[in-house]
């Protein structure tokens, strides 16, 4: 989650990985594609 609240906004983090996508494949399949 990459979600800030008032419990963790002030919490160092380790690492965030964040990503817009618009579509995902998993083994050869399109699984999510985005909605235009």
């Amino acid at each position: 989650s990459a979600r800030q609240t008032n419990i963790t906004k002030d919490t160092p983090v380790d690492a965030v990985i964040m990503a817009v996508i618009d579509s995902l494949e998993v083994g050869g399949e399109v699984v999510f594609r985005k909605s235009a």
